[in-house]
């Protein structure tokens, strides 16, 4: 009997997005809440890519937990994948940051996703990478506004 062949499909990433990797599950369901609610927001003003080459800007939170902590603090690993035609990093947050109340944790979070994706355009940058940074800093001021008003 053939087996069949099977085609691996090229992903490729759009826009900006941030994901996680919680160190135990002591980790506040804020953290989730917030991180969930940054996404919807940066997908509804940074649905589109900055750059021909580069799609997608890929941020990674490692927060603390009770059974893991990352090692590092702020802002660590900034690669380019190249087969998504993305750039990551690692955002790592200390239990002593997430640790608090909403309101609180958004004015430290918020600073910290923006200079990841400030450094990851850095990045590109200095390998010749074009980027948008006009619209790409509009855009990140719409997402600062509407992530800031809980009303």
């Amino acid at each position: 009997m053939k087996k069949a062949k099977t085609k691996k499909l090229k992903e490729q990433w759009i826009g900006i997005t941030l994901g996680a990797e919680y160190g135990g599950p002591d980790v506040a369901t804020g953290v989730e809440i917030e991180r969930i609610r940054l996404n919807k927001i940066l997908d509804k003003y940074c649905a589109e890519p900055y750059s021909k080459e580069v799609t997608c800007i890929a941020l990674f939170l490692r927060v603390e937990g009770r059974l893991k902590s990352y090692g590092f603090a702020g802002i660590d690993s900034v690669e380019r994948l190249k087969p998504q035609r993305a750039i990551g990093a690692d955002i790592s947050i200390e239990r002593k940051d997430w640790d608090t109340d909403p309101a609180s944790f958004r004015r430290f979070l918020w600073p910290l996703v923006d200079k990841g994706i400030w450094v990851c355009v850095k990045t590109l940058i200095s390998q010749r990478v074009l980027v948008d940074e006009m619209r790409l800093k509009a855009d990140l001021n719409m997402v600062k506004v509407e992530f800031f008003d809980t009303d």
